[in-house]
């Protein structure tokens, strides 16, 4: 079973997509990800479909456990992110029990 564990859910980290269009004159504002360009390429990299939601790390602090092999990716700024205590460049895979980390 596929499973992620939040360790540490860092300061204003949310879940984001593309947002609602369409749908402004019933009073539903646009909403979703700050920069649609960095999440559509994110989903992308790791074969998702474009419009897929993702985790939208505002401030830091982001910790993450997954019991099983995952390709991650991370767009829109630069900014470390590490496994373990090791550096992970952008596209790269977290193997099963690994703690992905965004310091903050």
């Amino acid at each position: 079973m596929k499973q992620v564990t939040v360790l540490r859910a860092g300061f204003l980290t949310t879940v984001q997509d593309l947002g609602r269009t369409g749908l402004r004159q019933f009073g539903v504002s646009l909403g979703g990800a700050l920069d649609a360009f960095a999440l559509r390429v994110a989903n992308l990299l790791v074969s998702n479909d474009e419009r897929a939601a993702g985790l939208e790390i505002t401030l830091g602090g982001l910790q993450l456990r997954f019991n099983d092999e995952r390709i991650v990716a991370w767009c829109g700024g630069e900014f470390d992110v590490h496994i373990g205590s090791s550096a992970l460049p952008a596209g790269n895979d977290c193997r099963p029990g690994s703690a992905f980390r965004h310091p903050g």
